[in-house]
């Protein structure tokens, strides 16, 4: 049976968030939210933080969570995780790339994004996707969009509304992309060996270098109602999304 791991990529030195990581969401540590999730996953035998950064490190520490020590020259996490699962001299033939901005990725769409891998060999990487319920998610920069064949297999990422709504159509055509990634080494081999191209560096959207090299990904849909923090005030509606969601249990 293949081996897979999950690795968190995190970077203190955000543009828009300095520090992003090491913030606090109530009790726990932004970059806590996914490690613990990971910890909880079935079929997944290690999980590593990723960082260039001594203050995340020796949180790490203080927290017994496993750490990589990566460089600081990286343009993306999938980059940073390239490098790291080099470090582990390529023991894990699947790797999942949880966002450390991802607080409300659960352990069940880990396992999913895991066995989605595994059974789709042809594929090299899987991406997990929401759908956008809301409609001023579809003209917001900040949410990546993702648009899909039908075969699920991802054919571009934008932040500009795609596909867009010249008819009125159902909202389950609009999919926002999420920090959940698959990776087999194919894959990160194409980031280790390839510089950003004209399309990622335009939309800023690290999984168009797979795309771009024509690495095929493949879609799936998870149930994840939350949201990334890419800013403050996103923090702060996570906040009030948690504590919303503890008062109903």
């Amino acid at each position: 049976m293949e081996k897979a791991c999950v690795i968190i990529p995190c970077r203190y030195s955000s543009s828009r968030f300095m520090g992003k990581p090491l913030s606090k969401l109530n009790k726990k540590y932004l970059m806590e939210y996914p490690y613990i999730a990971a910890k909880k996953a079935k079929n997944i035998s290690e999980v590593f933080i990723a960082t260039d950064d001594s203050r995340i490190a020796e949180v790490c520490k203080n927290l017994s969570m496993k750490f990589i020590m990566t460089h600081n020259k990286h343009f993306t996490g999938s980059d940073r995780i390239a490098e790291a699962i080099k470090k582990l001299r390529n023991k894990y033939s699947l790797i999942i790339n949880v966002q450390g901005d991802e607080p409300f990725v659960s352990n069940k769409e880990i396992e999913k994004c895991e066995r989605i891998l595994r059974e789709n060999r042809k594929f090299h990487a899987v991406n997990g996707l929401a759908r956008i319920e809301k409609i001023e998610d579809t003209i917001n920069a900040g949410v990546v969009k993702a648009v899909l064949n039908e075969k699920n297999e991802i054919i571009y990422f934008s932040r500009q509304t795609i596909p867009y709504p010249h008819v009125k159509v159902k909202s389950k055509v609009f999919y926002r992309q999420l920090g959940l990634y698959g990776f087999r080494d194919v894959a990160l081999k194409t980031f280790r060996n390839n510089l950003p191209g004209p399309l990622e560096r335009c939309e800023s959207v690290e999984m168009l270098r797979l795309i771009e090299n024509r690495v095929n990904i493949l879609g799936f849909i998870t149930k994840i109602n939350g949201l990334a923090v890419d800013t403050k005030s996103d923090l702060e509606l996570a906040k009030r999304l948690i504590n919303k969601n503890n008062s109903k249990k």
